[in-house]
């Protein structure tokens, strides 16, 4: 390719070739669902956000109904925003619709084509999958219930020792969790290397998957242009990103390798997949490596789970009323005399509750990673075409008004206590946000029950011993937080501050 050509040439090349593609393919089918209008070529570029794409979308849905068309350079999106239409096409069609597209910048560029997230839905992903869901089983994952309440203790006794640094003590207690588990690695120091390479991991991940954060991902043509380019920086940020894909792919691997090459190994997920899998193929050895990372590669348990805890911290903060009602009714189940533990659970009803709503209020997960349809499919009269990209609407679904009366309002007692462990319909008004936030049919999160009993159990303790409160500033008044949140494929809060005031002599003796 001659080095004089410039972006614009590549992006001429790239709408060419759509227009070939457009022609040879157009054919009559049913109407598409309805969208904004398009551009002749471009279709629905121009109106792509490129950040907090959700909040975009849920305008769209407000003009054009609960499943949005639109079409990007010949590629067809499909945005999802009601209940009914996610548990339609994702749920109970989750055979066509449990692939995922193509994300050229995060996928093919940066190296995670192969992680679990992104994989294509093949054997090897089932495969995965499969070891996943074993580790990762309500069962399983009660085996580890007091190793979970103990790293919570220490994550109290150091809120105890240096309170404004909350937010990085929250990362650290999901990194020591989950690592535990994953490697038998024990987090001690803020710069263990493991914890710093998967954060520097899921950074890298939330901003390169964002739809819309790179053009490169409506034009892959253009990852073959050179880095000197004028408006080629993404392929700086491509290679150097690289580096850290192929540190955390094989790293972690190798490390616990070794381990058991040297007798020293303890007992974790990891060791136990490279037991089990004597004398890979290369193609094997690349799944289990990216499998015994899934803990915590892309929209996973730890960035899932630090970002809800951080919510909650957030949401008790701003809502005192809701943090005093949480905190009587710990003190009437478990008392002053002892800490919470799993055991409590079915009795923190109105908990419970406040949990649910950290879910709902700002979920994690917006959007989640987009699913890609494998045939044509229909429904209720539209024509969904192969190859779309379909994307779930969470942040919609859970603010839309119908579903949820006065959805800024972070109210739990929109929750009442049910009598049984059964989920409500999708249906019905204030439906159960765990519906949505961890996923669809045969994509859901594997480590979604992980992720509820930690958010649980960190709740239940911090409350048990400490009030969550405003700063104060230099005249002595409360300082005002505002809610803000990040974008990207898994958006946390942005920092803020606040004061954790021990409740009483009998907490500090419970932590010390």
């Amino acid at each position: 390719m001659s080095s004089s050509l410039n972006l614009a040439s590549y992006i001429a090349i790239g709408l060419a070739g759509f227009v070939v593609h457009n022609a040879v393919s157009s054919r009559k089918h049913p109407p598409y669902p309805p969208g904004p209008r398009t551009l002749p070529m471009i279709g629905n570029a121009h109106q792509m956000p490129t950040d907090k794409e959700w909040l975009a979308f849920t305008e769209m849905a407000q003009d054009h109904g609960d499943i949005v068309h639109l079409t990007v350079l010949g590629r067809h999106i499909v945005v999802l925003n009601s209940p009914k239409v996610v548990h339609d096409l994702l749920d109970r069609r989750s055979a066509i619709y449990s692939d995922r597209p193509t994300l050229t910048m995060a996928g093919e560029m940066i190296g995670y084509v192969d992680s679990i997230p992104l994989h294509p839905y093949d054997p090897n992903h089932r495969l995965a999958r499969k070891y996943l869901g074993q580790a990762l089983a309500p069962r399983e994952v009660r085996g580890w219930h007091r190793m979970i309440q103990d790293t919570n203790l220490e994550f109290l006794r150091q809120l105890q020792v240096s309170p404004a640094t909350f937010i990085g003590q929250i990362r650290k207690l999901v990194a020591a969790t989950v690592l535990q588990m994953s490697h038998a690695h024990k987090v001690t120091e803020d710069d263990d290397w493991l914890l710093q390479l998967a954060e520097l991991a899921d950074h890298e991940f939330s901003v390169a998957s964002t739809p819309g954060a790179f053009l490169v991902d409506m034009l892959p043509q253009l990852r073959h242009i050179p880095e000197w380019l004028p408006g080629a920086g993404f392929q700086r940020k491509a290679r150097e990103w690289r580096k850290t894909t192929i540190d955390l792919r094989d790293e972690p691997y190798k490390y616990i390798s070794q381990q058991l090459q040297n007798g020293t190994a303890q007992p974790s997920f990891t060791a136990s997949l490279i037991e089990n899998n004597p004398n890979p193929t290369p193609e094997e050895e690349t799944v289990l490596k990216w499998t015994s990372v899934a803990f915590y590669v892309g929209k996973s348990f730890p960035f899932l789970t630090v970002s809800a805890i951080t919510s909650f911290f957030l949401a008790m903060l701003i809502n005192p009323e809701v943090q005093r009602k949480a905190q009587a009714e710990i003190d009437k189940v478990v008392g002053s005399s002892r800490l919470p533990t799993f055991d409590d659970r079915d009795d923190l009803v109105y908990l419970d509750a406040v949990l649910k709503e950290v879910h709902r209020w700002n979920p994690v997960a917006n959007l989640g990673i987009p699913h890609l349809l494998t045939e044509d499919d229909h429904y209720e009269g539209f024509y969904l075409p192969a190859g779309s990209t379909v994307i779930a609407n969470n942040w919609g679904i859970l603010h839309n008004h119908a579903l949820y009366p006065n959805p800024f309002d972070f109210n739990p007692d929109r929750y009442p206590p049910r009598s049984s462990d059964k989920r409500p319909a999708a249906t019905e008004t204030n439906p159960d946000p765990r519906t949505f936030v961890f996923g669809y049919g045969r994509r859901i999160c594997p480590g979604r029950h992980l992720a509820e009993d930690s958010l649980f159990i960190t709740a239940a303790m911090l409350l048990s011993v400490f009030n969550i409160l405003p700063c104060i500033d230099e005249d002595g008044c409360p300082v005002e937080t505002k809610v803000e949140y990040t974008g990207g494929t898994i958006s946390h809060p942005t920092p803020f501050r606040c004061r954790l005031e021990l409740r009483s002599p009998e907490a500090e003796r419970l932590i010390s």
